[in-house]
């Protein structure tokens, strides 16, 4: 006899991929990122979107 309770259910989230209108928007993104880097430094951003990332998964 086969009973849910024996098998594991894992709910996996679909990726959201970024789409870009254009090259234009992509290439402004990039730059923005490494703009981001260069101000803040990486070990910081890192903190925050993982602080960030928490939140929307306890949410």
């Amino acid at each position: 006899m086969d009973t849910t309770m024996n098998h594991t259910i894992s709910s996996q989230k679909p990726k959201k991929f970024k789409q870009y209108g254009s090259d234009l928007e992509k290439k402004l993104m990039v730059d923005n990122l490494r703009s981001a880097v260069e101000i803040y430094g990486k070990d910081l951003l890192r903190k925050g979107f993982k602080a960030r990332k928490k939140q929307i998964l306890v949410s």
